[in-house]
């Protein structure tokens, strides 16, 4: 048995429940998490995490993570993750549009886009 991997592989969605997980149920995480986002510590509390949330018009978010901010705003990271798959066409115009909405429709005060993926 010990000369079995591990893990066979490694896809996606898979990372995106680590992150999430760790968006969670972690402080150290979150809080280290949105310093990378924001550049400085931001985080206060957290609000809540979601997985594949789609727009009927403006296409798909992999993970939407809203917390409260220091200053006591409403701040969502949408987390796009690229392990493999290519960048889809407009796909960062679509991450904007759909942050901008989530401010229009009250869903958050503030938004962010970003990528996550692995160095190697």
């Amino acid at each position: 048995m010990l000369d079995v991997r591990f893990i066979a592989s490694v896809v996606e969605r898979d990372i995106d429940l680590v992150v999430m997980e760790e968006l969670s149920v972690s402080d150290e995480f979150r809080d280290w998490f949105s310093s990378r986002v924001y550049s400085t510590p931001v985080f206060q509390s957290a609000i809540g995490v979601w997985h594949s949330v789609v727009d009927g018009a403006l296409g798909e978010s992999a993970i939407v993570y809203v917390f409260t901010s220091q200053a006591g705003q409403r701040i969502a990271l949408l987390i796009e993750n690229k392990i493999d798959a290519p960048p889809q066409t407009q796909q960062g115009e679509r991450y904007r549009l759909r942050g901008d909405k989530g401010v229009r429709d009250g869903y958050w005060d503030e938004f962010k886009t970003c990528v996550i993926s692995p160095e190697r």
